[in-house]
Formats: C-alpha cells, structure tokens, sequence
C-alpha cells in the first residue's frame, strides 16, 4: 500500500525482504515446513510454554498459501521452488483415515528429526502451581490450543499446481509491486481479522441487524461470552481440586479466557471490529452506484 500510494521505491526493499524471508526460514526435505518463531539465526524455536520448539502445519499451510501469493506478485519462481517439498511434508504427517480428531487430520505439532506428532499438556490449577509439558501422547491435550488441523491439502496442491503451469508474466499481471501512484480504496478493510478478545465469533447478524443494534453511543451491546477473572492475588502454591487438563481456564485465580455460564452485555472490540469490517464490505461494494 505505502509503494502503490506513495510511489516510494525504499518500500520495495522491504517488501523483498520480507518476502524472501519466507524462503529462508523453510527447513530442508524431508522436514520441509516451517516453524511458528525463529530464534535470531533463523532456526525455529519455541515462545510461550504451549508452543514448543517444533514444525508446525497449519503455520507451514498458510506459508505456501504466502508463497502463491507472492508469486503473483513477482513471477519470481523461486517461490514457488519449495512448495512441492512443503506439500510432501505435510502429506508424510497426516493420519491415516479414521484416526481425524473431530475432523481434523493434521497434528499441529511435529517434532524435528523425528517427524513425531507432539503434544502439549497441562498440570496444576494456575499459573503459580501449575506448568505445560510436551510428550508424544494425545490424550488430555490442552483445551484453548487446538493439538489438531484441518489443512485442505488437495486444494493447496490444486492451486499450486495450477500456479506452475502459469508463466510468470501472466501471474504477475495484475500484480500491486507493478504499479504506484494509486489511491488506496474509499471505502477499506485488512482482511478479516477482528480482533482477538473472542466474542466477535458469537454474533451472527444480518447487515439490517448490525445497523439497528448500534447503541445511540456508537457501540454494539454484546454478549461477553468469552470473559475471564479479574486479578485477585497469585494464586495457591497447592493445586486447587478437580481436572484442570483440558478446561480453557484453571481455578478462580486464574485470569485465562473462558467462556461463561452467564455473559453480561458489554463493549467487545472484536465484535466492534468485525462489524465495522461487514458494513465496510457492503459500502465497498456498491460504492460504484454511488453510496
């Protein structure tokens, strides 16, 4: 958007870095995917105490997924160099038929150099008692972090396939990095991103719906059903009783999302997010007849 709008050529430095470097962080066949944080010499590594260091496929999905695009937009294929092997790893770690957890046949984590599906567990009832640990059994896997994914890979090798077959001029066309000097759009959007305070998911409105329930305050009452305790004190040094494994949050000291029982009406900007985003969509749209 700043090289299209402004026409600064610094931007397109950038713009190539960034992209190449997906190219860099891809491991090497037969582990061709890609992890979910890198360490400063680009080596995958973990972050939070629930993301191992690991090959994650959903993440390396969305990565090839990135590398079609920026194949559009540079005809470079060198993009599109590591997507077969991409594509065989994530086909090398998916269970067999009948083994799907709810759906989903691709465990999100993958040990390097074994290729062994890792999993992520829970012990303790917060924060001060309590602590994640990893090992190679799916059972009682944490509940606010998905251990499986569904990945649509015959859609990806499709699509891939098809970008192939394409010479670069024609994938290219159309593409942004081509031109500069053009107005952003009147009426915009990043994508469908609506935050992350969880209750935009809940509402299921029509555009008649979101433009009447607008308070007179210009916000939308919302069911909070995704809330979490307020902060009280650390919590006990002994675990509180009951099975805290897969529960999305932990005892009452605990300030981890969950979803309540018994949601009170408030201001969630995800909810706000996600309608401004709908209403934009709809304005966009018919921005050409003149609303």
């Amino acid at each position: 958007m700043v090289w299209q709008t402004l026409g600064d050529r610094r931007a397109l430095d950038s713009i190539d870095r960034a992209m190449n470097i997906f190219v860099a962080t891809q491991q090497r066949a037969p582990q061709a995917g890609w992890g979910l944080q890198y360490s400063l010499d680009l080596k995958p590594a973990g972050a939070r105490t629930y993301e191992p260091k690991a090959l994650v496929t959903h993440t390396t999905a969305a990565n090839i997924r990135q590398l079609m695009n920026f194949y559009r937009m540079t005809g470079d294929r060198k993009f599109l160099a590591g997507i077969p092997d991409a594509l065989a790893w994530l086909q090398s770690v998916r269970v067999p038929v009948g083994q799907e957890q709810d759906g989903k046949a691709f465990p999100t984590f993958i040990e390097i150099g074994t290729n062994r599906p890792l999993y992520v567990h829970r012990t303790g009832s917060n924060v001060v008692n309590g602590h994640y640990y990893v090992d190679y059994n799916p059972e009682a896997t944490i509940g606010h972090y998905s251990a499986w994914r569904a990945i649509d890979l015959e859609k990806l090798r499709a699509e891939y396939q098809a970008l192939a077959a394409m010479p670069p001029q024609q994938a290219a066309q159309d593409s942004p990095l081509r031109q500069s000097g053009q107005p952003l759009p009147r009426y915009f959007i990043n994508g469908d991103e609506a935050g992350s305070d969880l209750n935009a998911k809940f509402r299921d409105q029509s555009i008649s719906q979101i433009v009447a329930s607008l308070s007179k305050d210009g916000w939308w009452p919302t069911e909070l059903r995704a809330t979490s305790h307020a902060y009280s004190a650390p919590g006990p040094r002994t675990p509180v009783p009951g099975d805290y494994r897969t529960t999305r949050v932990g005892d009452n000291s605990d300030t981890s999302p969950y979803l309540a029982e018994k949601p009170v009406i408030g201001i969630s900007t995800a909810a706000y997010i996600a309608n401004m985003a709908r209403l934009i969509t709809v304005l966009r749209k018919n921005a050409a007849g003149g609303l």
